[in-house]
């Protein structure tokens, strides 16, 4: 492997692109700087992303995270409809049930 391979290695590295189709990089300019000494280099990175992309990876896990919390939502939708019910019935009947744990589904002493 030669540096300029290690170089585009340590870049999909460094900007997370391991598992990618194709990367690249060109020099685009390349100058000196008087003031601080200092050669510049200018180069250009593409990378070609593939369908394990980081992005595509950020935006499975949003909608898992989408879907569990629409699902907890349902949960305590339906906890709280019990909950109701069972008051609803209390008061219309006039007797006190056997208080339940909708959550356990046993009774509180």
């Amino acid at each position: 492997m030669n540096k300029w391979e290690q170089l585009l290695k340590c870049l999909d590295n460094v900007y997370g692109f391991d598992n990618q189709v194709k990367s690249s990089f060109k020099k685009i300019n390349q100058g000196f700087d008087n003031k601080s000494n200092e050669h510049i280099f200018i180069i250009e990175y593409r990378v070609m992303r593939s369908e394990l992309s980081a992005k595509a990876v950020k935006r499975k896990k949003a909608k898992d995270a989408g879907e569990l919390r629409r699902s907890n939502q349902v949960k305590v939708g339906q906890l709280i409809r019990d909950i109701n019910n069972q008051a609803n019935h209390q008061v219309l009947t006039g007797e006190p049930d056997s208080l339940t744990d909708p959550i356990r589904n046993d009774t509180i002493v």
